[in-house]
């Protein structure tokens, strides 16, 4: 019985990482811009630690648990392990949801009260004049401020000034 839960806890381990030997193949960091795979091979490593961790604990929990002298300690394990675990896949799930919100996942994100301009300078020139032009609902995150105006940086880079009261912060009261 022990020597299969090894074998099968080992096997789990080489599983993951033949996946990660996977991703890493599919994602070469030797290419001019490779910002985009060592990402990935963080992530990858830092997933593949944790899961191995899991696995391995699995597996001394399941041996644990053949002993009847110590098997309220493996049932312990792993339940300890199943939460661990929940809480691991929680935070991974959180953190691709936020980074699916683009700007919106900032604390600063604001969405603009109806159609107007966006200004080059922090003055009342004409909308005309205006380069940009919003409609209502845009979304942007505010990154300066000054006397009641604020500058909003949209998703695609572009950025301008546009009165307070235009605003409404995603997150939090108005200001």
């Amino acid at each position: 019985g022990l020597c299969i839960i090894a074998v099968v806890t080992w096997m789990g381990i080489c599983a993951v990482r033949a996946v990660q030997q996977v991703i890493v193949r599919q994602n070469p960091t030797d290419i001019q811009d490779n910002l985009r795979a060592r990402r990935i091979h963080t992530q990858t490593q830092l997933l593949v630690r944790t899961l191995s961790f899991f696995v391995l604990l699995f597996g001394v929990s399941s041996m644990l648990m053949t002993f009847p002298a110590v098997r309220q300690i493996g049932t312990g394990l792993l339940a300890s392990a199943g939460l661990a675990g929940l809480a691991v896949i929680g935070g991974v799930v959180c953190a691709t949801a936020l980074s699916g919100y683009g700007v919106l996942a900032s604390d600063k994100a604001v969405l603009v009260w109806g159609a107007g301009p966006l200004r080059p300078l922090p003055v009342d020139t004409p909308a005309e004049e205006a380069e940009i032009q919003l409609a209502g609902g845009t979304a942007g995150r505010v990154d300066k401020a000054y006397l009641g105006w604020r500058r909003v940086r949209l998703a695609d880079g572009r950025s301008g000034w546009t009165r307070a009261e235009r605003l409404l912060p995603v997150w939090g009261a108005p200001n």
